[in-house]
């Protein structure tokens, strides 16, 4: 499943890092796991480290099957498309404990 993966900002200075990835599951919840662990193991040649970007976190955005979902502090949360341009503007912080 073609997944596209925002790497929000986490500072001031920062920019939006966006990357398509395809992963291995057809199904939704399971192709979110694997992005999430394909952009964050800690290992030699690790994807995330090889794209020069911080790991996917709290309040980065995957956009599957047209679909939008925003990484929570458990699991993921289904939001609005048109969130992603206010959710780039967010700092962190504020990012972390937005609620769809």
């Amino acid at each position: 499943m073609n997944m596209r993966v925002l790497i929000l900002p986490f500072g001031i200075g920062c920019e939006t890092k966006e990357f398509n990835w395809e992963a291995p599951s057809n199904i939704v919840a399971e192709a979110l796991e694997q992005t999430f662990r394909e952009f964050n193991v800690v290992e030699e040649g690790d994807s995330h480290i090889a794209r020069e970007c911080r790991s996917l976190s709290v309040g980065d955005v995957v956009v599957a099957e047209g679909k939008t979902y925003l990484c929570a502090q458990i699991g993921w949360t289904e939001i609005p498309t048109e969130k992603i341009d206010a959710l780039k503007k967010m700092d962190f912080a504020r990012r972390m404990f937005c609620e769809a």
